[in-house]
């Protein structure tokens, strides 16, 4: 008896090049500090976050003083979403963009007041996170 397997492959769609990026070894969040709720009421983060490291755990930065006054400045982008109940991903940590090309209007903190400072700030602290603005020029 034979059976069928699927698999959907994709990528993480802010990210230009998926094979040009660079990643840290996985960071803790401090899920004290995240107000986003899913359905079921378990704190979540998602993909495509700029954040923070205190030393307490990783916090989103919109979540952050906004007054330029954060002792803890922007140091990636939160490559996955993750949600508080998925004990595995809690242990190991979750992944933190580095280093690499990234379409900054896709990105969900895109829109936000602070979102030119905190991308300054990617910079400032020698991530090599460089953004670009996707357009999409198919004819239909």
């Amino acid at each position: 008896m034979s059976t069928r397997v699927e698999h959907n492959v994709s990528t993480i769609n802010w990210i230009v090049d998926p094979n040009s990026y660079s990643q840290n070894s996985g960071r803790t969040i401090d899920w004290d500090q995240v107000t986003a709720t899913d359905e079921n009421g378990n704190k979540v983060i998602e993909s495509g976050r700029i954040v923070s490291e205190t030393p307490t755990g990783l916090v989103p930065r919109n979540l952050g003083i906004t007054d330029g006054t954060n002792p803890y400045p922007a140091i990636g982008i939160l490559l996955e979403s993750i949600n508080q109940s998925n004990r595995v991903r809690a242990i190991s940590g979750q992944a933190v963009i580095t280093g690499g090309i990234v379409y900054g209007n896709l990105l969900p903190d895109d829109g936000d007041a602070n979102f030119d400072a905190w991308i300054t700030e990617l910079d400032e602290n020698g991530t090599g996170i460089v953004t670009e603005n996707f357009q999409d020029d198919r004819v239909s």
